[in-house]
């Protein structure tokens, strides 16, 4: 039977996944404001990208897509937004990793 703390059917297959997800859910319970800065830059990227995704939704409607100027603004915009995300996630991943390295 799988462990109550985890994902059902993981801990059965895959021990080491079990040992790393429950490690993260002690560090995450030991000190919530590593995660919590983290969560907060990924929401708080989120709502700054709102104008950005919204006009990569207007230039990728076919007829802007024509054009070589709005194909530019594509690609710049969806850098943009990659790389806030991205940014944030790692910023999670990183602030998680330097936590468990700590203990």
């Amino acid at each position: 039977m799988a462990n109550e703390s985890s994902p059902i059917g993981i801990c059965g297959h895959h021990p080491s996944i079990c040992a790393r997800l429950q490690q993260e859910r002690e560090t995450a319970n030991a000190n919530p404001e590593v995660y919590f800065v983290g969560y907060l830059y990924l929401a708080f990227s989120l709502v700054a990208l709102l104008p950005a995704l919204l006009i990569l939704a207007i230039l990728l409607r076919p007829h802007f897509l024509k054009q070589p100027f709005y194909q530019l603004l594509v690609f710049f915009f969806t850098l943009v937004a990659a790389n806030v995300l991205l940014t944030g996630v790692r910023n999670v991943v990183i602030g998680s990793d330097k936590e468990i390295k700590r203990l």
